[in-house]
């Protein structure tokens, strides 16, 4: 750390264990040697004039003050690695968001065809089932004229056995009339 030095005095740290200067960092960023210190009249900064508290600079400084004296490469590597570490978490929350929105879509979209599949399926049997109905309609229709005809028909056939018994008990001879009556009877139902 060859930054490191006394702010009024400019001593720095001695690698001479016999000569180990103890240096405390000021709450308004100075730093002073131990001497300093103690030749203090008061609790002010003796550079900015400011009140203050000191900390002695050694391992058990507050990380947070701790990293002003560290190197700066290492610093950056450290927080580039805290960097990366931060993003890889918030890439996988992110990517298990997208993959849970992703499977929620497919269901919806599975859920929305399959009820239009649904919805086709009734419509076309409602549509199977109307024409069905209509060509029922249509053909209890025709049965109904059919029926109708074959009333009018029998009603016919009815007047004319009425009118042939009549003229049977008319005219008293019934061989010829009765020929006569069933070839016409045999062509009517020919007709049908």
């Amino acid at each position: 750390m060859d930054f490191v030095h006394c702010n009024q005095c400019f001593i720095c740290p001695s690698t001479d264990a016999h000569r180990k200067v103890v240096f405390l960092m000021s709450s308004c960023g100075h730093l002073f040697c131990h001497k300093c210190i103690k030749s203090a009249v008061d609790a002010s900064c003796r550079i900015c004039q400011k009140r203050c508290t000191y900390l002695e600079v050694n391992r058990n400084l507050k990380p947070e003050l701790q990293i002003f004296f560290r190197n700066p490469s290492e610093l950056a590597a450290q927080y580039l690695k805290n960097i990366k570490s931060v993003m890889d978490f918030q890439k996988y929350q992110r990517d298990r968001l997208q993959k849970y929105r992703d499977v929620k879509a497919n269901k919806v979209m599975q859920y929305a065809e399959s009820s239009q599949s649904e919805v086709s399926k009734r419509v076309q049997g409602e549509r199977s089932a109307l024409n069905e109905r209509n060509q029922m309609k249509m053909l209890l229709k025709k049965q109904l004229e059919h029926s109708k005809s074959l009333e009018v028909q029998l009603q016919k056939r009815n007047t004319e056995i009425q009118e042939l018994r009549r003229r049977l008990t008319e005219n008293g001879t019934t061989g010829s009339f009765i020929n006569h009556s069933s070839s016409s009877i045999t062509n009517d139902r020919d007709e049908m």
